[in-house]
């Protein structure tokens, strides 16, 4: 009945031949477990965004530091008085140099340093997990392919042992050796 379906919707006769191809035994291999998490790695957005935000913390912590140092500031100036009295000096020159240390604020910088370092610490954490999780996906990707791989030859192994009992089915009844309903269950697990 299938088969007969089958030619119909192909536009032949229903009672025609229909012969099928057999089944090419291409398997492949699954892939390699480390060429595939290197490609798992750098093809996955969130792990190259979560190392920028690593870099821009790192960034943070060495901006916190900063509140260690001195700070340097220099200006200058020149100012020209026109009308001055004849004692007074009409051109004037001043430089400013400022050198600033805040000593009372290294407590606050130390925290902000140690704030900086754990959001680092907690980032980095966060980076690992998402390695492992990448690594389980893609350990769980590959034995997927080769379950369906062995269920593939399984299922081929078992196609050629019905294909082959049918035929031995078919010479048996046309010899007169073996009954319809034999031929029959023989076609019906080639079917299956």
């Amino acid at each position: 009945l299938a088969r007969s379906a089958l030619l119909s919707m192909m536009g032949r006769p229903v009672d025609g031949p229909l012969n099928i191809a057999p089944v090419p035994r291409v398997l492949f291999d699954p892939p390699d477990l480390g060429e595939s998490l290197q490609l798992a790695v750098q093809r996955r957005p969130e792990l190259r965004a979560q190392q920028a935000v690593i870099e821009i913390d790192q960034q943070a912590v060495r901006a916190a530091r900063a509140g260690y140092w001195p700070s340097l500031a220099v200006s200058s100036g020149f100012t020209h008085t026109v009308g001055a009295g004849a004692f007074a000096d009409k051109d004037n020159w001043q430089v400013v140099l400022a050198l600033r240390l805040n000593v009372w604020n290294w407590g606050k910088t130390a925290g902000a340093v140690r704030e900086s370092r754990a959001k680092v610490v907690a980032d980095r954490n966060r980076l690992e997990r998402q390695m492992r999780n990448i690594e389980l996906e893609v350990r769980q990707v590959l034995l997927t392919m080769s379950d369906a791989r062995s269920r593939v030859e399984q299922a081929v192994t078992e196609t050629e042992a019905s294909a082959e009992a049918l035929r031995i089915e078919e010479l048996r009844y046309r010899e007169g050796a073996g009954t319809f309903l034999e031929l029959l269950d023989a076609r019906r697990a080639l079917s299956a």
